[in-house]
């Protein structure tokens, strides 16, 4: 007899959300990648359909078929406890790194086992593998509404990343005088971690996560936000004999202390932030380092650069995938045989996936995760346009197009995705940037009506722009058209405030007046008078022009909010 299984790893959103560093970020994804990893080995590779297990990236769950299989229930045990032992493997580890492997907090195992919730299922094919696929996906469903939970009284201060378990480990606080001190209101049985953050605290599956990056060769730390904002600037200036002398005699500075990219940035050359970062022994250093500092700033200015304070988060997932899965949008579902179907798209997607992630590399970004119709990563800002329009491409082209090929869908867009992208000043808290990367990319999806983006501009000043538009009709490039028109000094920005203003003045007045042919008209000529008063002489702004038309018949109620945004990323983008 022949049987289908799926196993579900969770939580999942949560436990990758939960982040105050990239470094958490990226840990909680390769965690996940690593049970998944773990189920499918136990499992056996060569009966895994969904996902291609050559992914490096995985989801947190797979899709298997067995056959003559004497003991099901034993088989289903064997991928669990895989599970749960790669887990506690890594906790220990992290332990190991963190230096506490034999001063072990009580209820550290505690956390770790309970961490997990893992759901397994096997569904016999009694007649076709498509019925049998349909009902596995119900009754897993089913079986997930039903939960079971450990009880885990806990008491005192919580986790500074998950905020729900007991922070078992923390960083000294030290006084002005250098004396250490616990944090207020951490548990007894908490202990002292050398390298973690004055007044954190972390739980156990915390910690797994914040000393995950040690343990991975390949990866043994992962961009910060302000080294991600900093990558164009240090992949130029850096390669010029000037800059790369500055760069090591302003470093010199701080040897045998942890660099961060923040100290690129005057604002932090304080006493009060090297007391925070455990830097106090530079602070009598500060006058030589602000001198180095200065030194450096001067090589950046001339190559026309300055040190970039904002990056882009973006994430995409693809559209209607449930539907893609199930086969519900082939147009020959009787003819067409769904194992082979169900693998084509596993294959396809984990390609893709392995391009993706070679592709987003220094100095474009970084990926955290790549699982084919999903990606998350970290964009430079001066690259934002290229990588989102690339990603999107070469999506269409390696994977709904050749899936289109072999196997027809039914006529709708094909196999696209939306994407969400969130553009932040380096010190937003992390957590506020993915959830606005997220809302941006279920707004791609519910008012973009699928194959669209939505990006967000996070202001450290507290002010917020967004936008929705389909990736259809070339509006990602029309935006990108004004900035680089901007860039270019061929027009002057306030072009923009003054086209916003008149037409704000022309909304209140008729809310219904850009519907009639007269109001639209009426905007396209003012369009293109404003822009050709705002030109710098002898420039030619038709491009422009068509851009900013285009871009206002496609989406009216948010065309102030897409130019607003353009504006930003200029003045970001320019060493003015």
């Amino acid at each position: 007899m022949k049987y289908l299984f799926i196993c579900t790893i969770s939580p999942v959103q949560s436990f990758i959300a939960q982040a105050r560093k990239t470094q958490d970020l990226y840990a909680g994804s390769r965690i996940l990648s690593e049970l998944t990893q773990a189920g499918i080995t136990a499992f056996g590779e060569h009966h895994v359909i969904f996902p291609n297990p050559t992914n490096d990236s995985k989801p947190n769950r797979f899709l298997g078929k067995v056959e003559n299989c004497d003991n099901l229930e034993a088989l289903g045990k064997k991928v669990e406890n895989a599970i749960r032992e790669k887990f506690k493997n890594l906790a220990y580890q992290a332990l190991k790194s963190a230096g506490k492997e034999h001063d072990k907090p009580k209820t550290f195992d505690t956390q770790i086992e309970n961490h997990l919730e893992i759901f397994w299922i096997f569904e016999q094919i009694e007649t076709t593998y498509k019925d049998a696929y349909e009902k596995i996906e119900q009754n897993l469903g089913a079986i997930k509404n039903v939960r079971t939970f450990e009880q885990m009284p806990e008491q005192g201060r919580k986790c500074s990343l998950d905020g729900e378990r007991n922070a078992l480990f923390f960083g000294w606080n030290e006084d002005d005088k250098g004396k250490k001190s616990k944090p207020k209101f951490i548990s007894n049985e908490a202990k002292p971690v050398h390298n973690m953050r004055a007044d954190e605290g972390l739980s156990a599956v915390s910690l797994t996560k914040r000393f995950y990056s040690d343990l991975d060769k390949k990866n043994s730390s992962f961009p910060s936000t302000a080294h991600v904002a900093l990558m164009q600037m240090l992949s130029t200036v850096w390669k010029t004999t000037d800059g790369l002398q500055a760069l090591a005699l302003y470093k010199d500075e701080f040897i045998g202390t942890h660099f961060d990219e923040q100290l690129f940035y005057e604002e932090n050359l304080t006493e009060d932030y090297f007391k925070k970062h455990q830097l106090r022994n530079l602070i009598d250093k500060l006058p030589t380092i602000k001198k180095k500092y200065q030194d450096l700033n001067n090589i950046v200015k001339r190559y026309n650069f300055k040190f970039d304070k904002y990056y882009a988060l973006l994430c995409f997932d693809g559209d209607n995938m449930g539907k893609i899965l199930s086969g519900e949008l082939l147009q020959d579902k009787e003819n067409t045989d769904f194992e082979a179907y169900q693998k084509e798209l596993s294959t396809l997607l984990g390609k893709y996936a392995e391009w993706a992630k070679n592709y987003l590399t220094y100095p474009k970004g970084e990926a955290v995760y790549v699982g084919g119709d999903d990606f998350l990563g970290f964009v430079n800002l001066y690259h934002l346009f290229d990588v989102l329009k690339e990603l999107r491409e070469k999506f269409d082209c390696s994977v709904n197009k050749k899936l289109q090929e072999k196997y027809k869908l039914q006529p709708i867009e094909g196999f696209t995705f939306s994407a969400g992208i969130a553009i932040a000043h380096y010190k937003t808290p992390l957590d506020i940037v993915l959830k606005t990367a997220r809302d941006m990319e279920h707004k791609a999806k519910e008012e973009g009506n699928r194959n669209a983006f939505a990006i967000s501009v996070l202001k450290h000043s507290g002010e917020s722009h967004e936008t929705v538009y389909k990736f259809e009709k070339d509006n990602l490039t029309h935006i990108e058209t004004i900035v680089k028109a901007l860039q270019n000094e061929e027009v002057s920005k306030k072009f923009i405030t003054v086209l916003a203003q008149e037409i704000r003045l022309l909304q209140d007045d008729k809310p219904d007046f850009f519907q009639k042919d007269i109001g639209r008209n009426i905007v396209f000529s003012e369009i293109k008078r404003t822009i050709e008063r705002a030109k710098m002489p002898e420039k030619d702004v038709s491009n422009l022009i068509t851009s900013v038309k285009n871009l206002f018949s496609e989406k009216t109620n948010n065309f102030i909010e897409a130019m607003q945004i353009a504006r930003f990323i200029n003045k970001e983008l320019k060493n003015d």
